[in-house]
C-alpha cells in the first residue's frame, strides 16, 4: 500500500513544474493566448490573455512580461515567472502562471509580435468594424486558437436572464423579459432555445430609462434578468445602471457573437 500511495505522489509531482529560487526563466516555456475585445470609451479595447502550457503544482504564478505599442508593432515580451509571495495562500493547484493585458488601439492592420529570450512569434492583428482577425505569421513557441470574433456594436444590446423556482430551473419572467424587450429593439440572434440562462443580442438606438424599467419589472424572487449595451453599461439585477469601463478586465469582456447566432448585418 504505501508503495502505490509513493508512486502516486510521484505521478503527481511530475505533472506540475516548480520554479527554483523563487523567480524562473522561462525560455523552455511554451505560451498559450487568447485576444477578446472588451469595452472602452473611444478607441477599440483588447485584452491579451496568456498562460503557460506547463501546470504549477499551485495557483498565483504570474508572467513577468513587458508590452509597447510602436504604432502598427505591437509587442507582448516574456520574461519572467514569478511565484507566489511568501505567506500567499491559495485553493487553486495544478494552474500554469498567467498574464493579462489591456490595450487601445484604432481599427487597422497591426504586427503583434511575442518575444521570448531565443525567438519572437509574428501574428498579423487585423481590426475591422464588425470582426477582430489574428493570422500567425510565425509560431514558434506561441499558440492560439482564435481566428476571427465578431465585434460587439456600440448599439448592441446583451440581455440575458436566468430563473429557479424549488430549486429548479424555470422560465420565470423570461419570456416577459424577452418580449418587452424586442418590443424597443432589434433582434440579432436566432437563439430560440428553451434552455435557461439564454441571453440574446439586439440593436437598441432609445434611452436608458426604458432599459431600467424593464429589467427592473421583470426581476422577482425567481427570476434575475440583466442588460448589457455596447457602451459597457450594466443594467443590473437591482435596477440600477453600473458602467463597467473602470472595472476589471473580466468584467469588461465583450459578449461574445458566435456565427451562427448573427441574424442581421452589424
Amino acid at each position: 500500500m504505501k508503495k502505490i500511495i509513493l508512486i502516486l505522489m510521484l505521478f503527481l509531482l511530475s505533472g506540475c513544474t516548480q520554479p527554483k529560487d523563487n523567480v524562473s526563466p522561462v525560455i523552455e516555456e511554451r505560451y498559450v493566448f487568447d485576444i477578446y475585445e472588451i469595452f472602452s470609451d473611444e478607441k477599440v479595447g483588447l485584452a491579451i490573455d496568456a498562460r503557460t502550457k506547463i501546470e504549477f503544482n499551485t495557483g498565483g504564478y504570474d508572467i513577468q512580461n513587458d508590452i509597447s505599442i510602436d504604432d502598427k508593432k505591437i509587442t507582448l515580451t516574456f520574461e519572467k515567472i514569478r511565484s507566489p509571495e511568501k505567506g500567499s495562500m491559495t485553493t487553486q493547484a495544478f494552474s500554469p502562471a498567467g498574464l493579462l493585458e489591456e490595450i487601445q488601439i484604432d481599427e487597422g492592420e497591426y504586427l503583434l509580435e511575442l518575444a521570448g529570450k531565443n525567438s519572437i512569434d509574428a501574428y498579423l492583428l487585423k481590426i475591422t468594424k464588425e470582426e477582430i482577425i489574428l493570422v500567425p505569421k510565425k509560431a514558434t513557441f506561441t499558440e492560439t486558437n482564435m481566428r476571427v470574433i465578431k465585434r460587439f456594436p456600440k448599439n448592441g444590446l446583451s440581455a440575458t436572464c436566468y430563473a429557479y423556482e424549488n430549486n429548479k430551473p424555470s422560465k420565470g419572467n423570461c419570456e416577459y423579459f424577452f418580449n418587452e424587450i424586442s418590443k424597443i429593439a432589434s433582434r440579432m440572434t436566432i437563439n430560440d432555445s428553451q434552455d435557461f440562462p439564454r441571453t440574446q443580442i439586439y440593436t437598441y438606438e432609445g434611452d436608458d430609462q426604458r432599459l431600467l424599467e424593464i429589467v427592473k419589472t421583470a426581476n422577482d424572487k425567481k427570476t434575475r434578468a440583466s442588460i448589457k449595451d455596447g457602451k459597457g453599461n450594466w443594467y443590473a439585477e437591482d435596477g440600477t445602471m453600473k458602467n463597467l469601463l473602470g472595472w476589471n478586465t473580466y468584467s469588461k469582456k465583450t459578449p461574445n457573437l458566435k456565427d451562427e447566432y448573427i441574424k442581421l448585418k452589424i
